[in-house]
């Protein structure tokens, strides 16, 4: 029986869990990242340190686990923040993290169409990717010439993990509703969205499905973290979304509450119910594509969402079909056929730890 790996790059910490088929907990390991605040509202990390603590924690809960037969590797991450690639994949910027509130301009000026942004995307102009995507287009536009995809740090480390070109950097559809630039019901960018608030559409990822493989493990990867070269690579999710398959709610009317560096109340509904009036935010579930939905007031009445888990499939791989964006998929390319998702931080290990001097938990 193989075992599968699943590794989460959260707000304060990374963590990486290995299961085999039954959901056994074979090995496990967490560290805590730094956050950097150069001035007030201003929170940034590392993409390059992110991507480093992901691979230690994979290869120590991997040593943990005494296994070498890996069947697949995926990521899940925070969601509301994002990351930049120049034109040889490196970060082009710094992680701006969803902590960060620099972009409040912007949210402001995308709320004239805030009623529109929710019917199409699902989630309210907030701290997340439109408005940040708008404020390095027009407070650093030397720096935006530079960035040819903004992705979320998850779909950053796993494509750099299977060694994809700037053409076949990802975002996978369960963060969709915090581009604000999305039509999340059909799993495309939504062109009017983005002629809305003149966003250059170059900068937007391809759109995949959580479960699709979009690579394999490469040398350098698999010198990095333990699994063997040529081991599938998930596109993976984001990390609530991920989070809800192991709490279970996967049906309508199930619930569940994360409590992580922010805490996240969501429902499981059986379709895309954007809330015009209450503006609560609607996520794409990871578990099919279409995608049930789940609204996710938070304890702060932002749309915050954390958490971590693993990932872990039946190892039945079949090839995928065309993805929403109407793209070809490339020659070769698979999807990992029924996923589940275990906690990364079961009870009574690897439990959230205070940090003396900071808010919130890792």
């Amino acid at each position: 029986m193989p075992v599968y790996v699943g590794c989460d790059l959260g707000t304060m910490g990374s963590k990486a869990a290995v299961v085999d088929e039954d959901g056994r907990l074979c090995g496990e390991a967490f560290e805590e990242v730094p956050l950097d605040r150069p001035r007030a509202g201003w929170v940034e990390q590392d993409p390059l340190l992110l991507e480093a603590s992901a691979h230690r924690v994979i290869r120590r809960a991997l040593a943990a686990s005494e296994r070498r037969d890996v069947a697949a590797v995926a990521f899940s991450g925070q969601m509301s923040g994002i990351g930049t690639i120049d034109e040889n994949f490196a970060p082009a910027t710094h992680y701006d993290s969803w902590l960060d509130t620099r972009c409040e301009p912007y949210i402001a000026q995308m709320a004239h169409a805030a009623d529109r942004v929710v019917e199409r995307s699902g989630c309210p102009p907030t701290y997340s990717h439109g408005p940040k995507i708008l404020w390095w287009q027009h407070e650093r536009p030397e720096t935006f010439e530079r960035i040819r995809r903004f992705l979320p740090i998850g779909s950053f480390v796993a494509a750099r993990a299977a060694g994809l070109s700037v053409d076949e950097a990802f975002v996978d559809h369960t963060y969709l509703h915090f581009s604000n630039l999305a039509d999340t019901q059909a799993g495309t960018w939504s062109a009017e969205l983005i002629a809305t608030f003149g966003v250059d559409p170059s900068v937007l990822p391809r759109i995949v499905a959580p479960t699709d493989v979009i690579g394999t493990v490469t040398h350098a990867a698999a010198e990095a973290t333990g699994p063997p070269v040529g081991t599938p690579v998930a596109a993976g999710a984001g990390d609530t979304t991920a989070a809800s398959l192991g709490a279970g709610a996967v049906r309508p009317g199930r619930a569940f509450d994360a409590a992580g560096t922010a805490s996240v109340l969501a429902i499981c509904l059986d379709g895309f119910h954007p809330d015009r009036a209450g503006h609560t935010l609607m996520a794409p579930h990871a578990a099919s594509f279409p995608a049930p939905t789940s609204t996710s007031p938070s304890s702060t009445g932002e749309a915050w969402r954390c958490g971590g888990s693993g990932t872990r499939s039946r190892a039945t791989v079949r090839p995928a079909p065309t993805p929403p964006t109407g793209r070809p998929r490339r020659a070769g390319a698979t999807r990992l056929r029924g996923p589940a998702v275990v906690p990364a931080c079961r009870a009574g290990s690897c439990r959230p730890r205070r940090t003396p001097g900071r808010a919130g938990w890792g």
